[in-house]
């Protein structure tokens, strides 16, 4: 009679492809691409430049959202500031925590901010709409590569 017998090795790739291939698709670095604030809206990276008595200021804003596996992260906004004295670029910080209501909606806090939404994964997009308390916001993010 034969016995099949299966080695260590094989079950635990059995099992390290079924724990990677569950991984909630809003796990990842998302480059926010838009962002609404009340009614205007902005294209992400923001630039705004303007001249006052001949001298050029130019900053620019870009947003990026990291989540990791614990359905924590960071949001990051990274500004940068030019003018006839120099420039300056700071990079700010803000803890994220993120709660699963469905398959692939989330509801997501950003502190500091105080940014209170939901969140929608569609494949490689990323919608999310909320308020910081004064402000409706909505901003669209696609996943880094």
């Amino acid at each position: 009679m034969l016995t099949r017998t299966y080695s260590i090795p094989s079950i635990a790739a059995l099992g390290l492809s079924m724990t990677t291939g569950c991984a909630e698709p809003i796990i990842g670095t998302w480059n926010v691409t838009e962002i609404t604030i009340g009614t205007e809206t902005y294209q992400i990276p923001y630039t705004y430049s303007y001249t006052y008595e001949g001298a050029t200021y130019v900053s620019e804003t870009d947003f990026t959202m990291t989540v990791n596996d614990e359905l924590t992260g960071d949001w990051i906004v990274d500004y940068s500031y030019t003018g006839p004295d120099g420039s300056e670029n700071d990079t700010y910080t803000y803890d994220i925590e993120v709660t699963k209501t469905s398959k692939a909606t989330y509801d997501i806090e950003i502190g500091g901010i105080d940014f209170s939404g939901s969140c929608t994964v569609a494949s490689t997009e990323l919608t999310c709409t909320g308020s910081d308390g004064e402000d409706d916001i909505e901003f669209t993010a696609d996943i880094a590569q």
